[in-house]
């Protein structure tokens, strides 16, 4: 009688099987990390783009502040002289600035990458806490500004302009509809001009009335401390943003 012998195949060892779920795992993590690597890399070059678009906007910023400083500080004089002419009468001198008086130039911003930063999110590409921390800070500095401009603005549409077109002959500051900016110009309108002695509404309180004008206006040129700071926060937004993304 035969007998028959059945094969039989060797269990594989613990350790084989350890080594399999090993290997698949350092697979799936390695391809995790390099997935992981390959976002962060993207990130990184996305908040490289902003970054750059940003330090940009923010030096044509810092660009128009230094100029709005220095007409601040001319209009405060302009203003101030204004308060001594009319307490002393002195018509000839405040017909010569009234066309000064009468215009308010406002910093309009640079603001498209900072509304595509905020509008997509994109803060989040921003990882430096000191950096993130100083573009907030810009930012509230911006939008205080754009406030006070705007009450300023409303002002002068409002109070001061009306006022003005009131109460002062513009036929002896402007010739052929331009405003005459040269001393010699006005010297001549002026010499043959009917010489004002008091407001052309005649009203007793239009004294007072432009004097107040004056100083609301001088006192919201408070706006030349708020552009000190921004200028400020400028400069320490473009260094940051130079350190983290290595611009120039």
């Amino acid at each position: 009688m035969e007998v028959h012998h059945h094969s039989h195949t060797a269990r594989k060892k613990f350790l084989h099987y350890f080594w399999e779920f090993f290997m698949l795992f350092m697979a799936v993590t390695l391809g995790f990390f390099v997935e992981n690597q390959r976002e962060h890399y993207i990130e990184h070059q996305r908040a490289k783009v902003y970054a750059t678009q940003l330090m940009r906007e923010v030096k044509m910023d810092r660009d128009q502040i230094y100029s709005a400083i220095g007409r601040i500080k001319l209009k405060a004089v302009i203003i101030d002289s204004q308060l001594h002419y009319v307490s002393q009468n002195d018509w000839k001198s405040i017909y010569r600035d009234i066309n000064s008086i009468d215009v308010f130039a406002f910093i309009t911003f640079h603001k498209a990458s900072l509304e595509q930063i905020k509008n997509s999110g994109s803060l989040r590409y921003f990882n430096d806490k000191e950096l993130v921390t100083a573009l907030q800070e810009y930012i509230n500095l911006q939008d205080d500004i754009e406030f006070v401009q705007s009450d300023l603005i409303n002002y002068y549409n409002q109070n001061l302009t009306p006022f003005i077109q009131k109460n002062f002959d513009k036929s002896i500051t402007v010739t052929n509809n331009t405003f005459i900016s040269f001393a010699a110009q006005f010297d001549s309108l002026w010499n043959n001009s009917t010489k004002p002695s008091e407001f052309l509404s005649g009203q007793s309180s239009a004294r007072v009335e432009y004097k107040n004008h004056m100083l609301y206006i001088r006192d919201s040129y408070s706006l030349d401390q708020r552009y000190a700071e921004l200028n400020h926060s400028a400069d320490k937004l473009i260094s940051l943003l130079e350190k983290e993304y290595y611009l120039n």
